[in-house]
């Protein structure tokens, strides 16, 4: 009997999954900034500083910065730093701008860290690793100091 009353059981779960899968399965996305487009996107980030941004990483070597608001256009994307230059990219690769994070303590000494791929000098190896730490404009805080890099560590 208890056997029976478990195939039940086993029976009915199946019958629900089979003729209600399509309606649990059903996932809606909804674009946060649908009025802004980034290329290769990486990371989504905020520094958590009470300014209100995001900043988004692009593989190819850009940081951008808007203001956290739903309604934002183009106009509002601001370049926060370019390195384009260092930064080795090649599409549909995992290499390039790969990464940001902030110091904790970012609102008063302005400090971040990327993360990146460039050209390595090295015969036979076609990339290296670039960890580097740098400094937000005194002038601008929507703006990187792009000659602050300072070299953390690099594989050769």
């Amino acid at each position: 009997m208890i056997f029976i009353i478990k195939k039940i059981k086993y029976i009915i779960v199946a019958v629900f999954l089979l003729f209600f899968s399509d309606v649990l399965a059903q996932i809606t996305y909804e674009s946060a900034f649908p009025n802004i487009v980034f290329e290769f996107p990486a990371e989504l980030q905020s520094p958590n500083d009470g300014t209100n941004r995001m900043f988004v990483v692009e593989q190819l070597g850009r940081i951008k910065v808007f203001p956290i608001d739903p309604i934002i256009t183009s106009v509002d994307v601001n370049t926060f730093l370019d390195i384009t230059s260092k930064v080795f990219f090649t599409s549909g690769e995992e290499i390039g701008l790969l990464g940001l994070a902030f110091h904790p303590d970012f609102s008063n000494n302005g400090y971040f860290y990327v993360y990146y791929t460039a050209s390595s000098p090295v015969e036979g190896i076609s990339i290296r690793m670039v960890l580097s730490r740098y400094s937000v404009d005194p002038n601008n805080t929507n703006l990187a100091d792009p000659n602050s890099e300072l070299i953390i560590f690099q594989s050769r």
